[in-house]
């Protein structure tokens, strides 16, 4: 009975322990709310100004190259990361209407909440 104890207290442990790096890894390394600032380079309002999207060129240094960061920004003041491509310097913003916005021919559509994110791809 005892061992049975002993081994339902190991196997939750070792559970914890992997949600716990799981959690850690998604966060560093996958979530978008994590990403370098970056430089700001430009800026677009969508035809109603219901919102405003901010593009910013990150640097990786001498190991990395460079990326591309798009922050929405509402009408009331929240923000929020919705693009992220690697390996590129310049960027476009084109709005199709006042919810579909296009970031280097990536079509984004606000209202659903879309992302680009290289690392999905």
């Amino acid at each position: 009975m005892r061992i049975k104890k002993v081994l339902f207290v190991a196997l939750v442990v070792l559970i914890l322990i992997a949600a716990l790096v799981g959690i850690v890894v998604y966060h560093f390394f996958f979530s978008m709310s994590n990403l370098p600032e970056g430089t700001f380079i430009k800026e677009s309002a969508s035809p109603s100004n219901e919102y405003v999207i901010k593009l910013y060129l990150v640097d990786g240094g001498a190991t990395v190259s460079t990326a591309i960061r798009g922050e929405l920004v509402t009408s009331t003041g929240e923000k929020r990361n919705i693009y992220w491509e690697y390996r590129v310097d310049t960027a476009s913003i084109e709005w199709k209407d006042d919810h579909t916005v296009v970031i280097n021919g990536h079509s984004l559509n606000l209202l659903n909440n879309d992302v680009y994110d290289w690392r999905r791809q």
